[in-house]
């Protein structure tokens, strides 16, 4: 009697790498085996590049575009440096934050449109229209704006509308 025939070796062999296989899979889903660990930013890492929003009114826009005259409804929402981390979990730190910055930025806000206003109607919608015009819109209104905040620090500016008609 052959101790391991031909037939009967491949399906041992093959039910063992059956079960081995699905042990480790096993291990690995209910993380019984160690995974690498990707790195996420600390808690304080995510605090310190959180900014705080400052909304802008909406506003419509006559664009530089003669022929067809162009418009453009824009909203934005400016964002400053916190000044101190905000944790993620801190909602009423940031709505504390959020409301001193509105009332420090409320005498600069008719300012502040006045840019908005000034540099977008200076553009032609074919400039608007693709990224890197609104990258570049972004930046010079960032340019614009800052001198205005004294020394808080504009981080970015969001469009929450971009609407060219």
């Amino acid at each position: 009697m052959r101790l391991l025939g031909g037939k009967r070796a491949k399906i041992i062999l093959g039910g063992a790498l059956i079960v081995l296989l699905s042990a480790g899979v096993a291990a690995w889903q209910f993380q019984l085996l160690p995974v690498q660990a990707t790195e996420e930013p600390s808690s304080t890492e995510e605090a310190a590049s959180t900014g705080v929003g400052f909304p802008v009114k909406e506003q419509t826009i006559n664009l530089a575009d003669t022929n067809p005259p162009r418009f453009m409804k824009v909203e934005v929402v400016l964002e400053f440096a916190a000044g101190k981390p905000i944790a993620p979990q801190d909602s009423a730190g940031y709505k504390k934050l959020q409301e001193r910055l509105r009332e420090e930025l409320s005498r600069q806000g008719p300012a502040i449109e006045d840019k908005l206003i000034f540099t977008l109607s200076s553009k032609k919608s074919s400039e608007l229209l693709t990224q890197a015009g609104k990258e570049k819109v972004k930046q010079e209104l960032i340019e614009r704006i800052q001198p205005l905040v004294g020394e808080r620090k504009l981080m970015n500016i969001y469009f929450r509308q971009f609407i060219i008609q």
